[in-house]
């Protein structure tokens, strides 16, 4: 787990302690009172809790390729044993962790802050081991220890009251034993780790010269790509995959995290995005217009708005989504004279949208005061 506190809309119960140091299970076993087939059983329910709330990223080219990324990690037999998948969250948390179905899940806010494929390998490499190594079903039998010891200091608790009450973040256990949580936690993330070195390099990427710092770096909102150079077998280098292949797979999670960032007021984030998609294809025009309404956001009357508006249209001629830019912005600075041709054409070519009877609205008054 790449961050030890998820914030997703998600009941805090015995679940939630499993994912403080996710991983694989044994599909027929069960240790110290742990009830393996319970656990896959209440991943699978969480999975279809997100489905629910609409907050896993349906798009499955994207799904298969962070896939097909954890497979390269993983044995022969291992792929066998487990369901491996990769599942992505709509959550602006540097964040992944793994569940004991063999699912492993990355938030939309990690992905898109990783810079090349070797980066994205370390992290899926890193939790593929918290799978093998059978993390959560050990996590929760020490969990479970120390909850019984805990009975002897509390004897007016059951051990189901302790076990199974609220979760990590509630009075399971106290602060006592949320220290000792993170203490072993740690421990099981370095074991990860060192299983993701040996993964990755057998998997034809270069592992960061130093793991845990890189892992951190993640947490922190970024990662360096000093020590992450991606080697194919086929002999591509970090610059194809950063420049080309990786950034079109994950273009449309790097516009999902720029509307989050613009919602939030945070244009220094949402800036080193969009150079990622022009970077790859300059006529991106979804990229273009919404580099136009980062500036919009700064300066309202900025003229800079509108050059990166007109190159979208320049790049796609009668592009609905350029032409309602252009005449919304336009008609907002108190410009009827140039919005009226932009909100013909977008009326024109977009008589479905949403906002159609708002456009005509705006198109009817730069009628009326700019003159037909």
């Amino acid at each position: 787990m790449i961050n030890r506190l998820l914030i997703i809309p998600a009941t805090l119960t015995l679940l939630s302690m499993t994912m403080i140091a996710p991983g694989g299970v044994r599909a027929d076993e069960s240790a110290e009172g742990v009830h393996v087939p319970s656990l896959i059983s209440q991943s699978d329910g969480m999975e279809r809790r997100f489905l629910y709330q609409n907050l896993i990223v349906d798009e499955r080219d994207l799904t298969d390729y962070l896939s097909e990324i954890l497979e390269k990690s993983a044995l022969p037999e291992e792929r066998r044993r487990y369901k491996l998948r990769v599942r992505v969250l709509r959550s602006n948390e540097f964040n992944a962790f793994a569940a004991p179905n063999g699912t492993v899940f990355v938030c939309t806010g990690l992905l898109a802050r990783t810079s090349n494929e070797t980066q994205l390998a370390a992290v899926l490499a890193h939790e593929l081991g918290h799978i093998v190594l059978d993390h959560t079903e050990k996590n929760l039998a020490e969990m479970k220890r120390r909850a019984r010891e805990l009975v002897l200091t509390e004897p007016r608790r059951s051990l189901e009251d302790l076990v199974l009450s609220d979760g990590v973040s509630g009075a399971v256990v106290g602060d006592a034993m949320r220290a000792a949580i993170i203490g072993y936690t740690e421990r099981i993330e370095r074991e990860a780790d060192s299983l993701a070195v040996v993964r990755m390099t057998a998997a034809g990427y270069e592992p960061p010269a130093d793991f845990r710092g890189f892992i951190n770096a993640i947490r922190q909102g970024g990662a360096d790509t000093g020590g992450s150079r991606a080697v194919r077998k086929d002999g591509a280098g970090e610059d194809d995959i950063e420049h080309g292949y990786f950034n079109v797979k994950l273009s449309g999670i790097i516009l999902h995290e720029v509307m989050m960032n613009q919602a939030a007021g945070r244009p220094e984030l949402v800036e080193p995005l969009l150079e990622r998609l022009l970077a790859v294809d300059s006529c991106d025009v979804a990229a273009l217009i919404k580099r136009g309404d980062m500036e919009r956001q700064l300066s309202p009357r900025s003229a800079a708005a509108m050059e990166w508006y007109e190159r979208a249209l320049a790049c796609s001629p009668g592009n609905p989504a350029a032409l309602r830019a252009l005449g919304f912005a336009y008609h907002s600075i108190g410009r009827p004279d140039m919005a009226i041709g932009y909100l013909r054409g977008y009326c024109e070519r977009a008589a479905g949208a949403a906002d159609i009877k708002m456009a005509r609205e705006l198109l009817r008054q730069c009628e009326e005061r700019g003159g037909k």
